[in-house]
């Protein structure tokens, strides 16, 4: 659970504090009645259970540091995990700057084509004198103007 946006205790601190994880010293548990009461309230609870034989302070002990030692054991693998995308990733960038680095091939050029101004207009006037030029008039002549 998150704090209070005041400066009560979270049930999470408390409990932390129950268990022996928190420090009272960041916040006294007198100074506030509320904060007091829900610790009161804990620690009945815990006797409660305590008192009735169904778990011993032993047990909850070992039980305490065998959640530790999990989360120790999960702290030492979990520090692998993020090698294996930072290693994909530099292999990535390897591979891009390799491909990047290498010279395209270009493809043969071929000398441009020079043509003369006369053959420009030979050809000009050939594709206006030609077969869609003579199936475009009676179109044209529908747009033309009459007077």
């Amino acid at each position: 659970m998150k704090e209070h946006p005041s400066t009560h205790w979270s049930d999470e601190a408390l409990l932390g504090l129950l268990y022996g994880i928190e420090d009272d010293r960041r916040h006294p548990l007198d100074s506030c009645p509320e904060c007091r009461a829900r610790w009161n309230e804990l620690e009945a609870r815990r006797h409660d259970v305590i008192a009735r034989g169904d778990v011993s302070e032993d047990f909850l002990r070992a039980q305490r540091q065998a959640i530790y030692h999990r989360i120790e054991q999960q702290g030492r693998t979990g520090r692998l995990w993020w090698r294996i995308p930072v290693g994909a990733s530099a292999m990535l960038a390897a591979l891009v700057l390799l491909l990047y680095r290498q010279p395209s091939p270009t493809p043969p050029q071929e000398p441009p084509v020079v043509v003369s101004d006369a053959q420009f207009f030979t050809e000009i006037a050939a594709e206006a004198s030609g077969p869609e030029a003579r199936a475009a008039e009676p179109i044209r002549g529908l747009f033309a103007e009459t007077e």
